[in-house]
Formats: C-alpha cells, sequence, structure tokens
C-alpha cells in the first residue's frame, strides 16, 4: 500500500541519513533528532561519557497528559472558555494523575541500549531534572529498577549526584537548570573537561541550553519517541469530561461527548 511504501522510504532515507553523518566527524554543538532506539545506537560512537534523560526519555505514565508533549500542549491549548475558566483545578488533576500513573518504557529496547554501551566501555549516567529529595523520586528509581534500567555506576571522583539502585543518578533540581553546567562539573572532576560527551533528552530547549556551554564538547540527541507513543486525543477528551464532571462542572463540548 501508499502507507506501507511511505514508511520503508522513510526508514530508508532515515538510515541514509545516519550512515552519512557516520562517514563525517562529529560536531561539537550538533544536535540530531533521533524517533527510535537503533538510530541512538548508531549515533552515539566514538564519546565514551554518556548522559541520558529520565522522564519521557528513558520512561512515561501511561496518563493522557503529560506536559511538554505535542499532543497534551496541542489538546490543552484548544480548550474552550468553559474549559479554560476550571484549568487551574484540572491542571492540578493532571499533574496528580501523572504521578499516580503506572510507569512504562518509552522503548522496550532502552535497558538493553543502556547495557551495551556500558560493556562497550563507556560511562552512561542518568540526568534528571528532578531533584533528590523531590516527593516522587524514590518512586521514579524504585520503577526504574522493577524495568531493569541500570546506568553505570557513579565514578568515586564525582561529587554530584547519587549512587542509586539503578546506578549514578545526577539531579539537577529544576525544569529550567543548565544541564550543561552539571556535565561541565562531572567531566572536570573526572579530569576529562575536553573529552567529548553526548546528551540524550526528550526536550529539545533543556539540549539547546547544555549545547551552548563554552567549556563542553557536546552533542545533543534530541529522542522523540514519546512524542508517538502518547494517549489517543480521544483518551485526553474522556478524562477531561469525567474530571469535569467530578468536580460538578457541565461544558458545551462535555455535554455533547459521547464517552
Amino acid at each position: 500500500t501508499q502507507s506501507t511504501w511511505g514508511r520503508n522510504f522513510e526508514m530508508l532515507a532515515s538510515s541514509l541519513l545516519v550512515y552519512t553523518h557516520l562517514a563525517l566527524s562529529a560536531a561539537c554543538g550538533e544536535l540530531l533528532e533521533v524517533s527510535d532506539v537503533e538510530t541512538l545506537n548508531l549515533l552515539i560512537h566514538s564519546e565514551k561519557y554518556i548522559f541520558v534523560d529520565l522522564d519521557e526519555t528513558v520512561v512515561m505514565p501511561v496518563t493522557p497528559f503529560i506536559y511538554g508533549l505535542p499532543k497534551s500542549d496541542a489538546f490543552v491549548s484548544s480548550l474552550d472558555k468553559c474549559e479554560e475558566e476550571q484549568f487551574a483545578e484540572l491542571s492540578s488533576r493532571m499533574e496528580a494523575a501523572y504521578y499516580r500513573a503506572p510507569i512504562r518504557l518509552v522503548d522496550e529496547r532502552f535497558p538493553e541500549l543502556i547495557l551495551s554501551m556500558i560493556k562497550s566501555g563507556k560511562t552512561v549516567l542518568a540526568l534528571t531534572s528532578r531533584g533528590m529529595n523531590e516527593l516522587h523520586s524514590n518512586e521514579l528509581i524504585d520503577n526504574l529498577a522493577i524495568l531493569g534500567v541500570e546506568f553505570s555506576r557513579l565514578p568515586v571522583e564525582v561529587e554530584e549526584g547519587t549512587q542509586t539502585k539503578i546506578g549514578g543518578v545526577l539531579w539537577a533540581s529544576g525544569e529550567h537548570k543548565d544541564k550543561g553546567k552539571i556535565i561541565a562539573k562531572v567531566l572536570s572532576q573526572l579530569g576529562q573537561i575536553k573529552e567529548s560527551a553526548v546528551l540524550v533528552d526528550n526536550t529539545r530547549n533543556k539540549l539547546e541550553q547544555a549545547l551552548s556551554n563554552p567549556s563542553l564538547c557536546l552533542r545533543g540527541m534530541h529522542f522523540m519517541r514519546a512524542f508517538s507513543e502518547e494517549l489517543p486525543v480521544a483518551a485526553m477528551r474522556s478524562w477531561l469530561c469525567a474530571t469535569l464532571a467530578d468536580m460538578h462542572i457541565s461544558c458545551p463540548r462535555c455535554s455533547a461527548h459521547s464517552p
């Protein structure tokens, strides 16, 4: 079919781009968009130090609304006036649902990829925007361990982060904190500040911020697999209408909505 042909063409084009890139020297400061683990594995080749975001990069909750993912953001931006008036409460409930939801791997092959990189001699550390003492951080670590995710041990020279049951985790402690500064500190403590490194993250502006650090030879991998793993818009609408009903609020779109 035409759709099958289209998918095959996209896969071929993606492979050609990857192999073309591999034939060239990797450049400090470059930012590449990646949608699958196989391509990510091909693009991370010569670097010894790999830093990997956690939320919506390695794992994601099974919940309708995930802040920062395109389908969720688009849905929220399209709320009508009635729904917008209730958004403060809706937002609070969306966040609560996010943390209550079961966790799944964004890509089932991610644990294998991390293990493969470690076995090849790379140091692979988690670098999350969460804070170590945040309410749900320990639960996240427990869920990652259950899912078989395991990073390198935190090197003894590194003063940042903590050694956990899933290996070394670095905590940025804020959505707007510069991950590049943390990477620079880690490489400096290891005596490897001139060594090239890779940051894998699902949020483009965090990557751009990190790549702007002049003391680093850092490459960014914008890992977008979670974008295609969001729940459908129908699930978002059903959740929203059920929640409004629980709040005893009637909005026109929900009155017309058939669950």
